[in-house]
């Protein structure tokens, strides 16, 4: 499926640099720049490493946890930013797609 659970101590948004807009453009083009950069799901990860043993156990009983004590509400209460999950953010870990 093109994922992977990688190390993030720190992850941050990525926004590329803005384009040369014109003052004589118009405010659609502005308008759809921003539309475009606030739905950019890039960010930068560090440090970005494979997850080592125990971070990975920490993930996998917390997940497991969470799944069976609060199975209701764990769709909709443990997503935070860049879709991450509560058990990604104790273990310091994130899923990315890789190319």
């Amino acid at each position: 499926m093109g994922l992977r659970v990688i190390q993030a101590d720190d992850v941050l948004p990525y926004l590329p640099p803005p384009r040369n807009i014109n003052n004589n453009n118009n405010f659609n083009q502005q308008l759809q720049q921003f539309l475009w950069e606030s739905s950019n799901q890039t960010v930068i990860v560090r440090p970005g490493s494979f997850l080592t043993f125990p971070r990975a156990f920490l993930r996998s009983a917390l997940k497991n946890f969470s799944l069976a004590v609060f199975f209701p509400l764990c769709f909709t209460l443990f997503h935070f930013d860049h879709s991450r999950t509560l058990y990604d953010l104790v273990a310091k870990s994130i899923v990315i797609e890789t190319p």
